[in-house]
């Protein structure tokens, strides 16, 4: 991500009088944009940018997903040369040597086309979502899955003779985010559940919704509560580039669970690798295959479900007689009676950010928020349970360790199945049709020559390596003014992220 290049080279048939950068600001939101301007290039033999932005939205800029932290590159700097007046330039000369140069630095913001993909065009409206402190409490004897079907091809250290270092750079992303944000440590593992119990553990949760139906990862069960999806793009990315379609984004999700358990002050495993990803994702198959927080005892046993963070909306008036009456005053507090806030958080645990057996503690002591917490006491089977993990915190993050191992391995894709993803958002069949449903005049081409369409009066898009190249809608803003050229990712009314290799084309 950090060392991306921009470079404009220009002919002795055209001379550049400008080229204007416009780079979104996503810190404050989809509304700022600010824009920087090279002027009095004209003349220049040669410009090489290289920019970093601390901050910048890469998925969806107008869509709901988050804002992503960029990692910092080390070389921060812009150098301009400028001819000398012996040095002849040619009209076939498509990137001359510099010559000798006067140089001078400048510093810039560069926003990161690492994760960028032609589905994250979008023309949904930018939605904040919150944040879910509380850590996933899973009980253990309902993931007690020994009798449920996992895979044999599965195996630890299925990486180390095609990418080594997988789990070390899965864990360093997971743990940057951690510490900007401790309540990511739920998130990552709640993710891990949620894509594990629909469609198996294939990365399906993470895939966006097309024009053609909603994806899991919109339905009322992960939208808007579910995140975590930045930490897991910023370790594709990283891994794509020194492993490129060797890691899938199942197997990416399930390391990430692991360090964030460990990260949380629970027990670390090994995880058995080798999974696929999926190509479907529809919310309608959420309904049936996620837990409900009014599940009873029977309910829950049947799903094997967990005990996961979830908003708590605000209800009616009337307090559960079984609630202690501190925990009940607290809620009304924290959820007062007529409020409509969806966005409302109430902590489900005494120790919402450490993965430990409190929450076991505080259903004996009737602080259940949900009928599936106080549920587990009306069973004496599940009771006693309760009353193990209350008592015994060491066995119960091993039997929570061991419960996850099982299932990381439900109905995953392996071998030739499924695929391996380049981006964790979209499979490949996406990224060639996508095209096809924003604008007419927008097509794909790969390798050198132009994606201009007819009649369209803006610049025309080279790649000089054979890849995806996107001309934006004619209502979108411009990357460059003639005439240079850029690969452009249009991405709605708040702006748009340019992509490498300016080519002079006229």
């Amino acid at each position: 991500m950090g060392d991306m290049q921009i470079v404009a080279v220009a002919s002795k048939k055209v001379e550049p009088q400008y080229v204007e950068m416009m780079v979104p600001l996503y810190s404050y939101g989809c509304e700022r944009k600010v824009k920087k301007t090279l002027s009095h290039l004209k003349g220049i033999y040669s410009v090489t940018v290289e920019y970093e932005q601390q901050k910048v939205t890469v998925w969806g800029i107008c869509n709901k997903h988050d804002v992503l932290s960029t990692m910092r590159s080390k070389r921060k700097e812009a150098r301009f040369w400028k001819p000398e007046d012996n040095v002849e330039m040619h009209e076939d000369e498509a990137e001359p040597s510099p010559p000798s140069v006067t140089r001078k630095d400048f510093k810039f913001n560069k926003p990161s086309l690492a994760l960028m993909k032609a589905r994250s065009l979008s023309w949904k409206a930018w939605r904040k979502f919150q944040k879910i402190p509380d850590f996933v409490h899973l009980p253990s004897m309902f993931l007690n899955l020994g009798f449920l079907s996992v895979h044999s091809q599965l195996q630890v250290g299925f990486y180390k003779d095609t990418c080594s270092s997988v789990e070390f750079i899965v864990k360093e992303e997971v743990t940057r985010a951690i510490v900007k944000d401790r309540g990511l440590a739920a998130a990552l593992m709640r993710m891990h559940f949620h894509d594990c119990f629909v469609r198996g553990c294939d990365a399906s949760v993470l895939l966006d919704s097309t024009p053609a139906g909603m994806a899991e990862k919109d339905s009322f069960a992960n939208n808007p509560s579910l995140r975590g999806y930045e930490v897991i793009d910023r370790a594709k990315a990283r891994l794509e580039a020194v492993c490129k379609g060797i890691v899938s984004c199942s197997d990416i999700v399930a390391f990430a669970a692991r360090d964030s358990i460990q990260m949380a002050g629970g027990l670390g495993y090994d995880v058995h690798a080798g999974r696929r990803d999926g190509r479907t994702s529809l919310a309608s198959e959420i309904i049936g295959n996620l837990p409900s927080p009014t599940f009873n005892v029977d309910q829950l046993t049947q799903m094997f479900a967990n005990k996961a963070s979830h908003k708590r909306k605000c209800g009616t008036s009337m307090q559960d007689p079984s609630l202690d009456p501190k925990y009940a005053a607290k809620l009304k507090q924290q959820c007062p009676q007529g409020s409509t806030d969806p966005s409302i958080v109430v902590p489900m645990t005494s120790t919402p950010s450490i993965a430990d057996s409190g929450y076991y503690a505080d259903i004996l002591a009737n602080r259940g928020l949900f009928t599936s917490d106080h549920t587990l006491l009306t069973s004496q089977g599940t009771a006693n349970h309760v009353a193990e993990n209350a008592r015994n915190p060491i066995k119960w993050k091993a039997k929570f360790a061991a419960a996850i191992v099982k299932m990381g391995q439900l109905d995953v894709l392996t071998g030739t199945e499924g695929e391996i993803r380049a981006n964790c958002r979209g499979t490949h069949v996406d990224w060639l049709q996508f095209h096809k449903v924003i604008d007419h005049r927008m097509e794909v081409r790969s390798g050198r020559g132009s994606s201009m369409t007819k009649g369209d009066d803006r610049l025309a898009i080279r790649n000089r390596h054979p890849r995806l190249v996107l001309v934006p809608p004619r209502s979108s803003p411009v990357v460059a003014r003639a005439p240079f050229a850029a690969s452009a990712f249009s991405l709605g009314d708040c702006g748009f992220i340019f992509a490498a290799n300016w080519t002079v084309i006229h």
